[in-house]
Formats: structure tokens, sequence, C-alpha cells
């Protein structure tokens, strides 16, 4: 059996039983968590020129973009939300053996092409969790970055096969949507390297654009080349991965989505422990920015790398302050939190935090690189102006598997997000219509209420 057989024969036989009950909970929990992004994300500038972008294209269609009224294609859908979600670094994130990358990029096409296709709300629900378990599979067997490409490339690999789900395709129609995908898309690396643009925020919804395109294409009868993932010229070959692990990653068929992150503050996922230690120190010894004369914070290669980037110690713009691990610790020594709120430009361009930048020093600490990525370590001291040193070693941040996040806090997070721009009565009828979306007969009584602009 090729590559490509095992995958489709892993797609076409998913949910042929009843899903378990613990993974319906993670992927209505998840769904919560990226609907509120998705809400909170609206009003950001890239969310606004993307969704802009979208209008100009006067495509009619049934997919509805979050915040508007007027439905389009299900692709253009993908671009609104998608930015919207990615724009606010507060979405979910699942750290496999060979890196991380952010599933819930996938809901979108999940939403949009049920909507599209008219699925039910189980069906959606469940094309959620194959997209998450799809997510995983990738992140545990294939690295791209030693290649210069992106972890969102993964979109090329699972959007095809959750669009495809959720149209109907049969086996051969499976295959060739996903060969058609794999053979055209990757993300450059260089879109996250040094000072970050908006382009990070995109980067999965264009990957969609081109799954969702193959899904459909393939429905036509539209033929992609069988060898697309593990041929010589293959995706798998040409980004220097063996196709044997990924063959061997859809022989599993244990659920992972229950092993996702659910950020607990507003930054990359590699800073969420430096940050929850920093501010734990901070409360227990009641120190105020002025009280602090160092913060030295060790971590593993990888957080050291992104999070220490010298391009990012002084960040002009949210992409770059929210990757800065620099700029999240002192923000929430300030504030006292790292929520949207801190992301604003005038808070970033702020001279209090940009005076206790440089008291910051972040350390590669090799002892540490072991952990990583099943663990997220980071050991943060600070020394006070008196001489006293406080330190506080962290591996497992709040909303880690290993420290998971409660059902309260999580409905708390939701709440901050999106109370800016709705009522309670809306707020509370989005959270119950998550929780019964598996007996709902289509998405749209839960699409409705996201239109709130």
């Amino acid at each position: 059996m090729t590559l490509l057989e095992s995958v489709v024969d892993y797609v076409s036989g998913f949910g042929s039983g009843e899903l378990p009950a613990d993974v319906l909970r993670h992927a209505r929990r998840q769904l919560l968590d990226t609907l509120g992004c998705a809400v909170y994300g609206y009003s950001g500038d890239a969310s606004r020129a993307a969704r802009e972008a979208v209008a100009a294209m006067e495509a009619p269609g049934r997919a509805t973009v979050i915040g508007d009224s007027g439905p389009t294609l299900p692709m253009l859908a993908c671009v609104a939300n998608g930015v919207a979600i990615r724009m606010t670094e507060y979405n979910d994130t699942f750290v496999g053996a060979q890196g991380p990358l952010h599933p819930s990029e996938v809901i979108p096409v999940a939403l949009a092409m049920g909507e599209h296709a008219g699925a039910t709300g189980a069906e959606i629900l469940e094309a959620i969790v194959l997209g998450y378990e799809l997510n995983a599979r990738w992140a545990n067997s294939l690295t791209l970055i030693e290649h210069g490409f992106h972890h969102t490339s993964a979109g090329i690999f699972v959007v095809p096969a959750v669009a495809g789900r959720l149209l109907g395709l049969d086996r051969q129609q499976l295959a060739n949507a996903i060969a058609i995908s794999c053979s055209y898309g990757l993300t450059t690396d260089a879109m996250h390297r040094g000072g970050l643009s908006m382009m990070r925020n995109l980067a999965y919804p264009l990957t969609a654009n081109t799954g969702i395109l193959a899904a459909l294409l393939a429905q036509q009868g539209y033929t992609g080349p069988a060898d697309a993932l593990d041929g010589e010229a293959g995706l798998i070959a040409q980004t220097g991965n063996d196709p044997g692990a990924l063959k061997a990653a859809f022989e599993d068929r244990s659920y992972l989505i229950g092993r996702v992150i659910i950020k607990e503050f507003v930054c990359s996922t590699i800073s969420q422990s430096a940050v929850s230690a920093a501010l734990r120190i901070s409360r227990e010894q009641e120190l105020r920015p002025d009280d602090i004369e160092s913060v030295r914070i060790r971590t593993f290669h990888r957080a050291w790398e992104v999070g220490g980037e010298p391009a990012r110690r002084f960040p002009e713009n949210k992409e770059s302050a929210d990757h800065s691990m620099y700029y999240v610790v002192a923000v929430g020594l300030i504030d006292g939190e790292v929520g949207p709120g801190q992301f604003r430009p005038e808070r970033i361009a702020a001279s209090d935090v940009r005076e206790l930048i440089p008291r910051i020093s972040i350390e590669w600490d090799r002892s540490l690189d072991g952990l990583w990525p099943y663990k997220v370590p980071s050991i943060v001291e600070i020394t006070s102006r008196e001489g006293r040193t406080h330190s506080l070693r962290l591996d497992s941040p709040p909303g880690h598997p290993d420290n998971p996040m409660s059902e309260e806090a999580l409905r708390s997070k939701f709440h901050r997000l999106v109370s800016e721009v709705m009522d309670p009565a809306r707020e509370q009828a989005i959270v119950d219509a998550v929780a019964t979306l598996d007996t709902m007969p289509n998405a749209s009584a839960l699409m409705r209420l996201l239109c709130f602009a």
C-alpha cells in the first residue's frame, strides 16, 4: 500500500464508528476557543484588510465570514476567518515530535465547507476532529524547517482531506484531491524570520484555498499524480523526510486532539512557561517593575532561537511582539497580564516596556533541550534592586495537556475575547450552540450568531 493509499484509507474510514465522548468534548473546547479568537481578531488591521479584499471580489456563496452577514465562496471565507483567528496569536497549538503547528487553523475549513456542502453539525464536528488528527500526524512525522519551509505547509495535505470528507468524495476522488493539493503550495519559512509581517496570518488560509479547490476539482473528475507524496520527486522526498514515518502515523488509530495546548497568554507557545513563571514570581513577591534589577530567562534552543531573536527585542508590530519573549515578559511584569490589550500599537511602543526590556536576558540552556517538544521548559530568575533573587522553573504552562485549562477558565477566556462586541445573551447562545453542535441539522444557527457586526 502506498503512502497516499494509507492516508485515503485513514480519511475514508474516519468516524465510521461513533467518536469517543472525550474526543468530541475536546473538539467542542477547541471550537469555542477558536471562535473566540475569530471574534476578537475581527477588529484587527490584518483581519480588516483580508475581509475588504474578500468583499472586493463580490463572490457570493454559502460560507459565512465571521462578523459579517454576506456569505461568500468557502475559499474566501477561509481567508477572512483564518486571518482573524491566526492574527490573535491566541489560538491553540499542537507540538509534535517534529515541531509545532496550530491545528485550529483547519476549523475555518470545516465550517466553510460544512456550510457549502450542507453538512450536519455532527459531520462538521467530525471534520474538525479529522483535521486535528491529520495536523497532529503531520507534526509528529515531518519536519520542513531545515529545508526552508514553514509548518503551515501542512495545510496542503490536511485541507483537501477535510474538504473532501465534507463533500462526500469517494476513495479515488480523495486520492486525487490530496495529490493535486500536495503538488503545489509549500510555504517558505522566510515569512517567519526576523521582524514578522501580516503574512504569518495568511499562510494557512492560502493553503486552504489550494486544498479546497483541489477537492472541488477532484469532485468533478480532475486527477492528480499518484506519487505526489512518496514519489522520487514527491512532497516527502523533496523536503528531506521519510515517507515511512508518515505512513506509520496513519497506522496508529489513537486520538491526539487531547494533546493540544490551549493558550493562557497571547504569545507564542514557546514563551508561555516564561510568562507564567515571571507573573507568578512577581505576584508572590509583590514586585513592581521599578523593584526589578534584572530578569534572566533560561530556556530550550527553539524558544531561545525564536523568542530571543535580536530583531524582536524591541518589536514594532503585533506579529513581532507576540513572538518576542522579551516583550511578552516585560509587558506581563508591568501590566500583570498578557492578553489582547497588551498588543495595541500604543502599548507596544510605550516607554515603560522599552525601559524594562534591556533588563531582560534570554539564554539557551542545553539541559532543557531534551524536554521539548513534549514539555515547554523555562527557568525564570528575577533579581530585585535589593539584591534578592527569586527563581521558578515551569515545564508545563497553563493550558498544556499536562496542566489543562479548566472549563471555567476556558469560558472566561471566551468571555474576554467576545464581550467587547456582543451582549451576554448572544455570547451565551454561541456557547450553547457549540455545546450542542453535533445535534444540529446544519451549522446555520451557529453561524448566524457569529454575524455580529
